[in-house]
């Protein structure tokens, strides 16, 4: 069976969080917060190595790919038989859609989240999750 798998919160550590909503940011601030996510997908701590058959599919944008890859790397994870990065804007709608879509097309039999909510929207698309807490 293959396993699908989030990387912030469940592979990895989850990222900062922002000190106040996007459309509230200067450009400094929005720059300033685009550097520090960029260091957290090159250097985040590794929570779990996933054994067997797995693929990793995260909301993350497609424009860190080289540096998701070179993480993933890394930090033992190269067995993954894909990483499916999310194509569209950043948007909690985008990255639902995007999980249903890549889990369905690769008949993904489990799929670990961090998110309760994204959790349960997967899991109403018939794709059995297991939610994944911080400890």
């Amino acid at each position: 069976m293959l396993i699908g798998y989030d990387l912030d919160g469940v592979l990895c550590d989850k990222p900062p969080k922002r000190d106040k909503p996007y459309n509230r940011q200067k450009k400094a601030e929005r720059e300033a917060y685009a550097a520090e996510l960029l260091r957290h997908y090159t250097t985040a701590a590794v929570r779990f190595v996933p054994q067997g058959r797995f693929v990793i599919v995260s909301g993350r944008s497609a424009r860190y790919r080289s540096e998701i890859e070179a993480w993933v790397r890394r930090n033992g994870l190269s067995h993954c038989e894909g990483i499916y990065l999310n194509p569209k804007t950043r948007t909690r709608r985008n990255m639902v859609e995007h999980k249903i879509n890549i889990c369905r097309q690769l008949d993904v039999g489990l799929f670990y989240e961090d998110d309760p909510a994204i959790a349960r929207q997967i899991e109403r698309a018939g794709i059995p999750v297991m939610l994944v807490k911080e400890n």
